[in-house]
C-alpha cells in the first residue's frame, strides 16, 4: 500500500494597495516533518496575479531556502 502523507499551506496578507498585497505563508509536512516560514508579495493585474514567496526552513530536515512564483489568470 502506498504511503499517506500529511501537508498543510497556509498565508495571511494585508493589502498595502487595491492592487499590492504583502504576506506571510507556511508550508510542511506532518509526516516528514518539514516546516517552513517566509514573507510574500503578490500584485493583481485585471484578469491575472502574480505572487512571489520565499520560506526559510524551520529545522534541519528542511531546505533552508525555497522560493517560489504563481501566476494565475482569474476568468
Amino acid at each position: 500500500r502506498g504511503k499517506t502523507d500529511h501537508e498543510y499551506a497556509t498565508g495571511i496578507s494585508y493589502a498595502l494597495t487595491p492592487r499590492l498585497r504583502v504576506g506571510f505563508e507556511s508550508k510542511g509536512n506532518y509526516s516528514t516533518e518539514k516546516f517552513a516560514l517566509g514573507p510574500t508579495v503578490s500584485y493583481s493585474f485585471k484578469k491575472a496575479f502574480i505572487a512571489l514567496g520565499t520560506v526559510f526552513g524551520l529545522n534541519e530536515r528542511t531546505n533552508d531556502l525555497q522560493t517560489r512564483i504563481i501566476f494565475g489568470i482569474l476568468f
